[in-house]
């Protein structure tokens, strides 16, 4: 079939022939069939009107004018034969300008090729390279396939599916239209490729893009940061979010994730809302996740294993170490690390409806049997007895002891440790409070204490070291007990029992005694001395051994009388008493006969007279009064009012009265009064035994002080500057 060929050549003639053709082109346009010999060559005049002989047919259907605008094509399109009816021009206003050698094609133009029209090599529409080669154009290859060949090579493809890249052939992007430095290119069939040469490449997927300061996506980085290393990561730039999730799923109930094409490595769904890390070890996994019980499915009785890591190693003789489970990361922040923490491995389970038995965090097994166990509640449980929590030799320090318990601020001092070989330290902030140690026991760090305590507080008994080979019973000024129970119903503030204490009584007097509650009986209190009871005290009665001697100056009983023994029966010059019907020994061999040493100062004579009394004692009835000596320590006198030289005192019955002692200057010097009997009074005078006072009632001791000028006081303090007295009276008081 023959083909158009539509051949232009556009002649510029030289400035020397303008003159005589101005404006004068050449268009040849001719018609030849597949071996190219000419049909129809025309060679038209310059007119406006079309050609008006042709010969041939098919030069019947082409005619074409010169205008001043350029060239308009002619096709006939009405008439017969040569007549010059029935042509129109190609297309209104389409035309070729001679000069910028521009085509301009108005609306409704149609270059039509024939069906299949063109080969790879020889395409429909080419565009030739001044070689003689026109291989590089446009051709259809199929029906509804639009070919693009470049240098005789089919690249690129357009048809009803889309846009069609070749095999050799890729898609190029570049920053500044030149070569490309971005291909996306076919590698196989069904092998899409970002690549070019040795370059390491990257591929981002956007999520947000504002501008390229201000974004957020996924990046899969080969190579590029990190050489030999493929990165899939979020990114974020600007006002990009900074907490992207990065989410690998699969679709249905049975989809894996799977990092491996030989299987090596998969994650895969379980059924049950978790996921299974499934290693290549045949149909073994380590399963992750939470059993949701199938969608609300009932579980039946009897032990259900969602989750498990069942691999069998069958490792050669000889020495081997077997991991089935081995985290190994390597940590290195760079620069200087700041603040927070890392977490080699972490467990965390959210709770929202659990069983009510023990559920487990950690459950370590051997052969099915429980070793070793952390509950959900935080209990670390060994269900052996020979499970041991271990450190090695000498592990930990006062300040930082191997097992501690974090304070409030984050600082763990507090805890044990073994600082010395069989020696458990026990150290609070720091310090090394106390210590177990082999042959020692229990021993207290230096100045603590050990505390009990009724309400788990701070401790309101303790025993401390006072000093070396010294323990003390100590809390400040708080007076404490000490009990030794003989018998008690109770380990605690018993009700019956009968105990010694030993007991400070806040006021300065220390007690040692028995006591009984309850049930429980009066008890005896002895001193032994090897085995040989030395001291009874029993009921009211103390009985002695051997005999009592003590050191100089010393006193039977208190020195305050009202705390002294009840009475003092001496054995050595005990008489026998006489015996018979109706005879009664009431007393035996009691002391009665003592002596009391009472002193009164100036201050004690404030009287507003000139005569002043004070009661030196009372005696109470059937007592013998002996003696009464009066000893001025101090001489008397006066500041003002009385005068010093007129002082004088008696000592009586009543007051005024000189029945004990008579008048005696105390404002001349210090001196004895009494010692002599001239000097005592009637009732003491010549006496030898003394005088019972009253043998059915009391009898007051009284001393007057007189002052022969002027009042002795003011009512409230004395008048005197000087004065002191000191009486001794020496009674017996009979039974």
């Amino acid at each position: 079939m023959p083909r158009l060929l539509f051949v232009l050549l556009l002649l510029m003639l030289p400035a020397s022939v303008a003159a005589q053709a101005t404006d004068f082109l050449t268009l040849q346009l001719g018609l030849t069939d597949a071996t190219g010999v000419d049909l129809c060559r025309m060679h038209p005049p310059r007119s406006s009107t079309p050609e008006g002989a042709l010969v041939g047919a098919p030069c019947d259907t082409v005619r074409q004018t010169n205008g001043a605008a350029g060239l308009v094509f002619w096709i006939k399109d009405g008439g017969t034969g040569t007549d010059n009816s029935g042509w129109v021009n190609f297309v209104a206003g389409a035309s070729i300008n001679p000069t910028t050698t521009d085509i301009t094609i108005g609306a409704g133009l149609q270059i039509r090729f024939d069906n299949l029209e063109g080969t790879v090599t020889d395409p429909a529409l080419c565009f030739d390279d001044e070689g003689g080669a026109c291989d590089t154009g446009i051709f259809q290859s199929a029906t509804n396939l639009i070919d693009f060949s470049i240098g005789g090579i089919a690249r690129f493809r357009m048809s009803i599916a889309g846009y069609v890249i070749q095999a050799n052939g890729g898609l190029a992007l570049d920053t500044s239209g030149g070569a490309g430095d971005v291909f996306l290119r076919i590698d196989a069939a069904d092998i899409f490729a970002q690549r070019n040469g040795t370059n390491a490449q990257t591929f981002r997927l956007y999520e947000t893009f504002t501008d390229a300061s201000n974004n957020q996506g996924l990046s899969i980085d080969a190579g590029v940061t990190t050489v030999d290393e493929v990165t899939i990561t979020p990114f974020e730039n600007g006002t990009g979010a900074d907490d992207i999730d990065l989410v690998l799923a699969s679709i249905g109930t049975t989809g894996d994730v799977r990092l491996d094409t030989s299987n090596d490595i998969i994650f895969q769904r379980d059924g049950d809302g978790g996921i299974r890390f499934v290693p290549s070890v045949g149909s073994n996994w380590i399963e992750l996740g939470v059993w949701n019980a199938n969608g609300g499915a009932t579980r039946t009785a009897g032990t259900q294993t969602a989750y498990t890591f069942d691999t069998t190693f069958a490792p050669a003789s000889g020495t081997v170490t077997d991991r089935l489970f081995h985290l190994r990361p390597t940590l290195n922040w760079g620069g200087t690390p700041g603040a927070g923490h890392y977490e080699a491995f972490s467990i965390d389970v959210i709770e929202t409806a659990i069983p009510t038995g023990v559920n487990y965090l950690i459950r370590g097994q051997v052969d099915s049997s429980d070793i070793w166990s952390v509950t959900s509640t935080g209990d670390n449980v060994f269900a052996t007895t020979t499970g041991q929590i271990k450190f090695p030799t000498l592990s930990g320090s006062t300040t930082d002891p191997s097992i501690c318990f974090e304070d409030a601020g984050a600082v763990c001092d507090s805890g044990f440790n073994q600082d010395v070989v069989n020696r458990i330290s026990v150290s609070l902030a720091g310090d090394q409070e106390y210590v177990f140690q082999n042959g020692s026991g229990f021993i207290l760090g230096q100045g603590n204490r050990l505390g009990f305590d009724s309400s788990n507080g701070n401790g309101d008994i303790f025993l401390e070291r006072d000093s070396s080979d010294t323990l003390a019973l100590v809390r400040t000024t708080n007076a404490q007990t000490f009990y030794i129970y003989g018998t008690a119903d109770a380990a605690s503030s018993p009700t019956n029992f009968e105990r010694l204490f030993f007991r400070g009584d806040g006021s300065n007097d220390f007690i040692i005694g028995t006591e009984d509650g309850g049930t429980g009986a009066t008890t005896s209190l002895e001193i032994h001395e090897d085995g040989t009871v030395m001291i009874r005290l029993a009921g009211n009665a103390i009985s002695m051994q051997h005999d009592l001697t003590f050191a100089a100056d010393q006193d039977i009983g208190h020195t305050s009388i009202a705390l002294g023994p009840r009475s003092v029966h001496l054995i050595g010059p005990k008489i026998t008493e006489g015996s018979g019907t109706g005879v009664t020994t009431n007393v035996d061999a009691e002391v009665r006969r003592v002596t009391y040493k009472i002193t009164v100062l100036q201050s004690q004579w404030i009287a507003a007279a000139t005569t002043a009394d004070f009661t030196i004692a009372t005696l109470p009835a059937k007592t013998r009064i002996f003696e009464i000596i009066a000893d001025v320590t101090e001489q008397f006198a006066c500041t003002a009012v009385c005068t010093s030289t007129t002082l004088d005192m008696t000592v009586g019955k009543t007051a005024g009265a000189a029945e004990y002692l008579d008048s005696f200057d105390v404002d001349a010097a210090t001196a004895q009064f009494g010692i002599v009997d001239a000097e005592r009074g009637s009732a003491l005078q010549g006496i030898i035994n003394g005088e019972i006072a009253s043998w059915g009632s009391t009898q007051d001791v009284i001393a007057r002080l007189t002052s022969g000028t002027g009042n002795i006081g003011d009512g409230a303090s004395t008048n005197l500057s000087g004065g002191d007295i000191t009486f001794y009276i020496t009674t017996e008081v009979l039974p």
